[in-house]
């Protein structure tokens, strides 16, 4: 036995760690410490669009550190709206929204967020604290921010409210954020590297304007290789 600690001993403390943890979730049940914030309120019906991530309204087995420990198969539902996580109470439908600042992050749908914490940085960041998706985690960064807003038509006789998504990309180098708008403002951050990163998108036929995601990823991904 101490030899397959010593050869695998990384691997066996994972797998105890899981499984103290999978055991320490079931025993406490609602004491849990995932099991805090505040109570949610969803919305009326008769407002148009969704605040949700991906406009999906039911709650889906996610993954999320919160406070300091993982939890797996987690109810979980993405207010864009309110910038706010949302699950259920332990065994009851009533849902409530989770401490933000305690998420370090969360996986939907498989899509990766994490929360960051702006407003102890004397550094210019261009976004407010809150949940972003991180598309590509490398020596550099790129992020998604998706925020929503809640309009009224205007100028016709049947006033009606609904929500608007707004997308905002970002990229972190060398310890700075940058807001992307354009295919020019992302190789701006790479002067050295604009003309193969040009030809990288064309050898792909990938177009940054028409899949800013799948662009930036490709080429933020090919700089980290190059800077290994």
């Amino acid at each position: 036995m101490s030899q397959l600690v010593k050869s695998d001993g990384a691997e066996v403390q994972s797998i105890a760690e899981k499984n103290i943890e999978t055991y320490f979730n079931k025993a406490i049940g609602s004491q849990s410490r995932l099991y805090n914030g505040f109570s949610y309120v969803g919305y009326r019906s008769n407002i148009d669009g969704s605040p949700y991530f991906l406009e999906e309204k039911l709650l889906k087995n996610g993954t999320v550190v919160y406070n300091g420990f993982k939890y797996e198969n987690v109810p979980l539902l993405y207010d864009v709206y309110k910038d706010v996580l949302i699950s259920n109470n332990y065994e009851s439908s009533l849902q409530f929204s989770l401490i933000s600042e305690k998420v370090s992050s969360f996986t939907i749908l498989d899509h990766h967020h994490v929360f960051i914490d702006t407003s102890k940085d004397s550094v210019n960041i261009p976004f407010k604290s809150g949940f972003l998706e991180l598309l590509h985690d490398g020596k550099t960064q790129v992020l998604v921010k998706r925020s929503a807003s809640l309009q009224q038509t205007s100028g016709t006789a049947d006033l009606r409210k609904y929500f608007q998504v707004r997308t905002q990309f970002f990229v972190k180098k060398d310890g700075s954020y940058s807001k992307i708008t354009n295919e020019s403002s992302f190789l701006k951050l790479f002067k050295d590297h604009k003309a193969e990163m040009k030809r990288l998108l064309k050898t792909n036929a990938v177009k940054f304007r028409k899949e800013p995601t799948k662009a930036m990823v490709l080429l933020a991904n090919y700089f980290d290789n190059l800077s290994n």
